[in-house]
């Protein structure tokens, strides 16, 4: 998903990650994540994929 799409909604990003929707909101709030529209809210796919990589090590 993260390859085919530049930007995803929260539930893809939470589906990516293997998290709770309810994470990701705090991620967002937090600052962990930059969300790009305010609603519906995006985030870069690219964010995503970076964290998947530092889930595996």
């Amino acid at each position: 998903m993260v390859e085919r799409k530049n930007l995803l909604t929260v539930r893809e990003a939470s589906y990516c990650l293997n998290v709770s929707e309810r994470l990701i909101y705090d991620w967002l709030a937090e600052g962990r994540l930059i969300a790009l529209k305010e609603r519906p809210i995006r985030i870069r796919a690219a964010e995503i994929k970076a964290m998947m990589h530092n889930f595996d090590e």
